[in-house]
């Protein structure tokens, strides 16, 4: 069968947008990560009969170890691939989120949350649209489009998090981060 050069360079644009969009998705995940304790504090201090201060220190410990991971991942980033960086990430934080959901205890929580600070998924994200363009314009676009994600997970993912945590209860609203997870997980291949 005879292959056509303009049918490779258009198939592997299709591929590099399909990247794009898949990193977009982590890029609003790990933003929906990190903001949605924000809708959850009075709820999650009410169940574990906690002042909603000390609920306020999971996204402080998860800050912190986020910067600590962040520090000791840096040098192992560039020599890992996009496609297996961003797997890993996407088991961890589903087996994170399924542990906070389920947690039994306001300790159990803390540590679940603690280490959700360490996904590095979305300094990735943004470091694979240049890997992906070597053109300044369609690289610029795609940085774009990620960061885009990341105002999206606020302004988009957030209000969903509180609705869902006013129709359910808080486990729901923090289980309904697997749903980009999943999407993530089955867009790998």
């Amino acid at each position: 069968m005879k292959t056509y050069p303009h049918t490779e360079k258009s198939d592997a644009t299709r591929r590099a947008w399909l990247s794009v969009a898949i990193m977009t998705v982590g890029a609003f995940t790990v933003v929906v990560n990190v903001t949605m304790l924000s809708p959850l504090l009075r709820p999650i201090a009410e169940e574990f009969g906690i002042s909603e201060a000390q609920a306020g220190r999971l996204g402080t410990l998860a800050a912190i170890i986020g910067a600590l991971a962040a520090i000791l991942c840096a040098p192992i980033m560039d020599r890992v691939s996009i496609r297996s960086w961003v797997l890993w990430q996407v088991i961890f934080l589903t087996g994170i989120t399924v542990g906070s959901a389920l947690a039994p205890t306001f300790a159990w929580l803390l540590a679940a949350r603690a280490f959700s600070g360490t996904s590095m998924m979305l300094a990735k994200c943004l470091s694979s649209c240049a890997e992906i363009f070597s053109d300044p314009r369609k690289r610029n676009r795609a940085i774009e489009i990620v960061v885009s994600a990341t105002t999206a997970g606020t302004v988009i993912g957030l209000p969903i998090v509180a609705l869902v945590e006013n129709a359910a209860v808080w486990r729901w609203a923090y289980a309904s981060l697997l749903l980009p997870l999943v999407i993530l997980l089955a867009s790998h291949r």
